[in-house]
């Protein structure tokens, strides 16, 4: 199998306004369709650790996130 990875500039949306707002990096895992409105997805965050409870009250601050779950 071979693998390939795409390095693009996203739209503005959560990933990107937390990852230049912490300086982290996402990396999905898997990401699914939820019903007939959504998805759901398993990111990996890599950056600061001390950072983690900040980043974790912005993701579920943002408006098209219903729920984390760490």
């Amino acid at each position: 199998m071979r693998e390939a990875v795409i390095r693009l500039i996203m739209p503005d949306n959560w990933v990107k306004e937390i990852s230049l707002k912490y300086d982290v990096s996402f990396n999905c895992i898997q990401c699914v369709p939820y019903d007939d409105y959504g998805g759901r997805g398993l990111f990996e965050v890599k950056g600061e650790g001390d950072k983690l409870k900040e980043i974790m009250v912005d993701l579920e601050n943002q408006s098209s996130i219903i729920k984390v779950i760490i």
